[in-house]
């Protein structure tokens, strides 16, 4: 998956930051290969406590909260969650919501949306002992020598639906490096998305966070550009191969 992220964002040596459903991982990849002795993964940091912690907060606002469909509470944490410092000052934003039973409800959300994206730097929030995001991939980096550290900070890929939060490439980037100083389009190899203006590019200095804005489907787009090339046919893990080796092949048979 991380591979086909990297992929996804027309580059092959990077480093991927993948916040799943139940957990994250930041995920080095050298080549195409993911390098599995480099990964870290961070426990109960994904989409799914997340959009629980957002419920638990509002359920301390309204108890009604208890009737709103997941489908609904998904909408909210993907419009209402930021991670941008200037929310942490807010005292009242009040949001319509819908409950399972097609009724309306006004909830004031407060502060809790900017709780919610902070969980990702601070874990705490969520009740975990683990590092943030930044830290962890910091972590990770340097756990490489100097100049394969600053090939792989080269393209740092943001992925997974839990990091559709509105602000986190920003925040994560300046957590790691600094003030954002550029944004822009950028896909060698993705005319398509550069068309639409969905890779949105974040740098500074050495390191650069890159995102699309779909990016909870960015493994499959990255498969779908890999099935498309000339020598799919050789570079494919076939079923012989899997059954004889399992998984493990996956970290060894690169396809770049």
């Amino acid at each position: 998956d991380a591979a086909m992220s990297l992929l996804a964002a027309g580059h092959t040596t990077g480093m991927v930051v993948d916040v799943g459903a139940f957990s994250s991982r930041i995920v080095p990849v050298y080549r195409g290969c993911a390098l599995g002795y480099g990964m870290k993964t961070i426990p109960g940091l994904g989409g799914i406590p997340l959009r629980e912690y957002l419920r638990s907060l509002l359920l301390q606002k309204s108890s009604k909260v208890a009737d709103m469909h997941y489908s609904e509470m998904d909408r909210l944490f993907r419009e209402e969650c930021v991670a941008v410092r200037a929310y942490e000052r807010l005292r009242s934003r009040v949001v319509e919501l819908h409950t399972s039973y097609g009724k309306k409800l006004q909830v004031d959300m407060g502060r809790s949306g900017y709780q919610v994206a902070s969980s990702l730097f601070r874990p705490s929030y969520l009740g975990l002992s683990h590092l943030g995001l930044h830290q962890t991939l910091q972590d990770t980096l340097f756990s490489f020598e100097s100049d394969f550290r600053s090939e792989l900070s080269e393209a740092v890929v943001l992925t997974g639906g839990g990091s559709m939060v509105k602000g986190l490439p920003a925040e994560l980037q300046r957590a790691v490096g600094g003030e954002v100083e550029e944004v822009s389009h950028v896909a060698e190899g993705n005319q398509d998305r550069e068309e639409s203006g969905s890779l949105e590019k974040i740098s500074s200095g050495s390191l650069k966070v890159l995102c699309h804005r779909d990016r909870e489907v960015d493994a499959w787009y990255g498969g779908v550009l890999t099935s498309l090339r000339s020598d799919y046919d050789q570079v494919r893990i076939n079923a012989a191969e899997y059954w004889e080796t399992g998984d493990r092949i996956a970290m060894w048979k690169c396809v770049f």
